[in-house]
């Protein structure tokens, strides 16, 4: 059983799940059951509701009248209008962030950078979801903009879930010469690239794989 760790429990709960998701314990469309959950957990099933309901302020579950609450499950047409949202907000980020980043703030995201370079170098697919996650969220955050922030990671979630399960399969096998990219971000946020280069430059680049072929257009980045 998950041991549940000193937070609101809905929180934890939720935070469990997600797990179970991004591990593809629970796949894409699968039924999510609050029984079999509170079951497994040894808790009541108020707080797993509680749970489910975040979760789908956070993109990763939907909830479908008569049917109850499933993973998301996105479709090619998702990924690409998720894609066409989340290229503008992220160049906004990257430019608020530019804006308000220090330099005490840059051992953080080269440590960051650093660990995602490490994750793709040993293979562990779930470690450089996870660090990746940590490296856009952020630069998100120094953009001081919390509605930014939540609308990316509305977005970005179940996009990474996606991209996970993807990772899984062996469709993306060049994925871990991708940290690169990365630095570019990083550069750009301290002024460490061409005065020339632009945000949206920067962007480009980073999700240069975004519009390739239906069968890459999720790449995760």
């Amino acid at each position: 059983m998950e041991r549940l760790e000193r937070k609101p429990l809905a929180w934890q709960i939720a935070e469990i799940i997600e797990q179970w998701i991004f591990r593809e314990e629970l796949r894409p469309g699968q039924p999510i059951k609050e029984l079999h959950i509170a079951q497994k957990l040894a808790i009541s099933q108020t707080p797993v509701r509680e749970a489910l309901r975040i979760l789908e302020q956070r993109g990763l579950v939907v909830h479908i009248p008569h049917r109850g609450t499933i993973v998301t499950n996105l479709s090619e047409e998702d990924i690409r209008q998720i894609l066409t949202v989340r290229r503008p907000l992220e160049v906004l980020a990257l430019e608020l962030a530019r804006q308000h980043a220090t330099p005490s703030d840059e051992p953080e995201l080269q440590d960051l950078l650093n660990r995602l370079a490490a994750a793709g170098e040993k293979g562990d697919l779930l470690a450089y979801h996870e660090v990746h996650a940590a490296f856009h969220r952020q630069v998100w955050s120094l953009g001081r903009n919390r509605y930014l922030v939540d609308t990316l990671e509305r977005l970005c979630l179940p996009l990474w879930a996606f991209y996970r399960q993807r990772l899984s399969k062996g469709r993306e096998p060049q994925l871990f010469g991708k940290a690169p990219k990365h630095r570019l971000v990083l550069d750009f946020i301290f002024g460490w690239c061409d005065p020339s280069v632009t945000a949206e430059q920067v962007m480009d680049q980073h999700f240069q794989y975004v519009h390739a072929a239906p069968g890459e257009v999720a790449n995760g980045e």
